[in-house]
């Protein structure tokens, strides 16, 4: 399993906000970007709907330092994850609005947020065509504005064409156990 390309050049810090407490994958399908950052020691909660990532998981040996809650997302109110106690979230391929400010709240002063989705716009290619599972152009950026951004990115990208969002920021607060420097 290949990890997102994002997450694979932003490693480094993504292991290193891990050392603030283990990683969330939100909605994280077959697991592949969690088990990507427990591969290299990271302890990984994913979360999902489906029980995908769980059935790959028995299929090929639980790892020790990955665990998988199978829960709705999209419920209402939306679940809530312990504040402040995750080093990093990673959120991609997926959008629910009202979770947003309850993942924010989940991750650890100096934490790392890795976001890509859907764009306004990728209507044109397929789906997702439903706006309520699109990103609206600058909502990443308002959504954490305050944060140490590392990385936005919103337009289109090919192979295969696709609109997308990308958000890479840090937690405001105390990062002494986050390493800087280039990306992996």
């Amino acid at each position: 399993m290949k990890a997102a390309e994002l997450l694979a050049r932003w490693r480094d810090e993504a292991l290193a906000a891990a050392r603030l407490g283990p990683v969330l994958d939100v909605a994280c399908g077959d697991g592949r970007n969690g088990l990507y950052l427990a591969g290299f020691g990271a302890t990984v909660l994913l979360v999902d709907i489906s029980a995908l990532a769980r059935e790959g998981l028995e299929q090929g040996g639980w790892p020790a330092n990955v665990r998988f809650r199978q829960m709705d997302l999209e419920t209402d109110p939306p679940p809530a994850f312990e504040p402040e106690s995750y080093g990093a979230v990673l959120v991609f391929r997926y959008l629910h609005r009202p979770l947003m400010e309850g993942l924010k709240a989940c991750l650890a002063p100096g934490g790392l947020f890795v976001m890509e989705t859907y764009l306004e716009g990728q209507e044109a290619f397929g789906k997702p065509r439903n706006p309520a599972h699109l990103l609206r152009r600058g909502e990443l950026e308002a959504w954490f504005r305050g944060w140490d951004i590392l990385e936005s990115f919103e337009g289109r990208l090919d192979d295969p064409p696709r609109f997308m969002g990308r958000m890479v920021c840090r937690k405001p607060g105390s990062a002494s156990l986050v390493a800087s420097g280039g990306r992996g």
